[in-house]
């Protein structure tokens, strides 16, 4: 699965971005405020689906305090969210007087979710119809804040797939919906760059004791190669896992080292198939290349990208055509 349109509005810094026709390889320019709204309307659509995908934005956001948890309503998808906090939302919207912010997302879909979709269409005829017109996927995602800006209603707008649109309704849905929505949520990671040497090595700790993820978690070590050094993992004092390098602690191979293994975690431990990262290394857009490779997409946020996220220009106003006025004196 991959993203071939993004289209984003009510954000302070994109009111109204759009970016067609993506590709696996996408490099925006940035970072910049820009670019980091249009991660923020990315990861919002995402996170309609899944109720940790939605508290992950939220500490992303900074609406939570720390040791807070925020109240999480809505099943099988979370539809309102709750903390304490009434001043940092406010910093997100375009418009504070109407605080709603609205993503469309296209993606192409994979073989497994394309099966999933082509088995229900025997039961379900516009199932059929869709996939004939290209099977595309567009997800509508709406957020609102309250005006106390402490609170936020999630909505599923819209599915679509190809011209046929789908009720998202709980009691209107399909059946196949939840299946299918439920198998989109995990799909992207979009990397933080402060994550922790700890996470890390959790994480590839996770992959390494795994039958399942013995490969991925092969891939990761051999990430840095050549000119890196290879990764593992051990038990460190008290038992916590630690990362090294060539057999030494990684951070005697300095901080970029550090780095460069958290981002490599994030390309084949995952588990997904579009990874958003503000960098510029070469090998997470080679991550894309060849039939086994180990992501579907790749957006990079570096100075070099050739994509800059802004406004759509206005739409232009249609002409006014003023009739002339002759103005005949009468004489008296």
């Amino acid at each position: 699965m991959y993203i071939t349109a993004i289209h984003a509005r009510g954000f302070r810094d994109l009111r109204d971005g759009r970016l067609d026709g993506l590709v696996r390889r996408v490099d925006l320019k940035g970072p910049s405020p820009a670019a980091t709204a249009l991660g923020d309307a990315v990861e919002l659509a995402f996170a309609a689906l899944s109720e940790e995908g939605l508290e992950r934005l939220l500490r992303r956001w900074n609406l939570i305090a720390e040791g807070e948890t925020p109240e999480i309503t809505g099943t099988p998808f979370p539809d309102q969210a709750s903390w304490t906090d009434r001043a940092t939302a406010r910093s997100l919207v375009a418009d504070p007087a109407k605080p709603n912010l609205r993503v469309d997302l296209t993606l192409s879909l994979d073989p497994p979710l394309y099966g999933l979709l082509r088995a229900e269409s025997a039961r379900d005829p516009r199932v059929g119809t869709a996939l004939g017109q290209g099977g595309a996927l567009t997800l509508s995602v709406g957020a609102l804040f309250t005006r106390t800006f402490d609170t936020l209603a999630l909505t599923l707008q819209s599915v679509r797939i190809g011209d046929e649109s789908f009720p998202t309704r709980e009691g209107e849905r399909p059946h196949w919906m939840p299946r299918l929505l439920r198998a989109l949520a995990t799909r992207l990671h979009r990397h933080d760059a402060t994550t922790t040497t700890a996470d890390t090595a959790t994480a590839a700790l996770d992959a390494l004791l795994s039958q399942e993820h013995h490969g991925s978690w092969q891939a990761w070590s051999a990430a840095l190669a050549p000119d890196g050094p290879t990764l593992r993992v051990a038990r460190g004092p008290g038992g916590a896992p630690i990362l090294l390098g060539d057999g030494l602690p990684l951070r005697r191979h300095g901080a970029r080292a550090l780095r460069d293994a958290a981002l490599a975690a994030a390309v084949h431990l995952s588990g997904a198939d579009v990874v958003w990262a503000e960098s510029a290394r070469p090998w997470l857009a080679a991550a894309v290349d060849g039939d086994a490779s180990a992501l579907e997409q790749v957006f990079r946020v570096h100075p070099g990208g050739t994509l800059v996220p802004t406004d759509a220009p206005p739409e232009p106003q249609r002409a006014t055509r003023t009739l002339p006025t002759t103005l005949r004196e009468t004489e008296g």
